[in-house]
């Protein structure tokens, strides 16, 4: 069986998202193939997340912070959507220490030399005059959605995190036909890809295509 003959293209491509195109494809290969890459791009792909936070003065999750307006429950939820540009292996301890008055973002977050904050905006919780905060985050790297109970216990006061580690955040593909010469009878293949930054959406792309080969 002859493999058909395609070309992608880069339509656009800016830091956290990008539009590709594939094409001409066989008549029917467009959603075959979309639809497969579309799965691996969002479960199949290695990023980096928090997994475990270990909070100064708290055991749990319903345990309360003296000094922070929002409640762990609620701190927690923010830490979950930080984002990490990791390359290295193995697992990455960043800490998080400020007091005092002010309004805590991932900015705050001490970067490592291998493992660096990509969304340094994201508001994480206010402190009061005299409230303090002192927090280590361990990152590591896996593919797809852990959840907490299936983290790895690492003492009384340390808490486990729902993980995802998925660097794709969303996947949309499109189908239309195209052009070959005379023949009408060929798909043109749309693929838009956004991502959380610590990878671009052609290099997710390829890697996609690598686990599918």
């Amino acid at each position: 069986m002859l493999m058909p003959q395609f070309s992608l293209t880069v339509q656009e491509e800016t830091p956290l998202s990008g539009v590709y195109v594939i094409s001409p494809l066989p008549r029917g290969f467009g959603h075959t193939v979309g639809n497969m890459l579309r799965r691996v791009l969002l479960s199949s792909l290695e990023g980096a997340a928090i997994t475990h936070v270990k909070i100064k003065g708290v055991n749990h999750p319903f345990d309360s912070m003296s000094g922070v307006k929002e409640d762990v429950i609620a701190l927690l939820m923010q830490l979950k959507q930080i984002r990490f540009a990791y390359e290295g292996e193995g697992e990455q301890k960043l800490t998080l220490k400020k007091k005092g008055g002010a309004k805590v973002t991932a900015a705050d977050i001490e970067d490592s030399a291998l493992c660096t904050v990509l969304n340094k905006d994201l508001y994480l919780c206010e402190l009061a005059d005299k409230g303090a905060l002192d927090i280590e985050l361990y990152v590591n790297r896996n593919v797809g959605y852990i959840e907490a109970e299936q983290q790895e216990d690492k003492g009384f006061d340390v808490i486990k995190m729902d993980a995802v580690f998925s660097p794709v955040i969303a996947v949309t593909v499109a189908v239309e036909s195209t052009r070959v010469r005379r023949l009408t009878n060929n798909d043109k293949l749309t693929i838009s890809i956004t991502t959380d930054g610590s990878v671009l959406g052609s290099v997710a792309l390829k890697k996609a295509s690598e686990l599918l080969a």
